[in-house]
């Protein structure tokens, strides 16, 4: 499971926490429980997110999910993609290690 966030308030995106409240009400527990998850956030400042990221941390704990400790946050991602691609070498770099490891954790289930 890979889950992205802007950071709106130093925070996740209301809309996101609304999806996970949903989530966690489906019959029959946790659908998520022992799953891989990846995590990435986007924000204008220089933090790229984290504060979100964090937030998005924090209200994944309820599912009892596998989080990969790697994380990809994105600053500025008006300069990082152009028409709807990544063209950003570096965050690409990022992106597929963070997949890489998500793979790796995948791989031990």
């Amino acid at each position: 499971i890979v889950i992205s966030t802007p950071e709106y308030n130093q925070s996740l995106s209301g809309v996101l926490k609304n999806a996970l409240d949903w989530v966690s009400r489906v019959q029959g527990g946790s659908v998520w429980q022992d799953k891989p998850v990846a995590l990435m956030s986007a924000a204008a400042g220089r933090s790229g997110g984290a504060r979100g990221n964090y937030a998005l941390r924090l209200a994944m704990q309820p599912f009892k999910t596998r989080l990969i400790q790697a994380e990809l946050l994105v600053a500025s991602p008006s300069r990082e993609f152009e028409d709807g691609k990544l063209v950003n070498e570096g965050t690409q770099k990022r992106l597929s290690a963070l997949m890489d490891s998500l793979k790796a954790e995948l791989a031990r289930s």
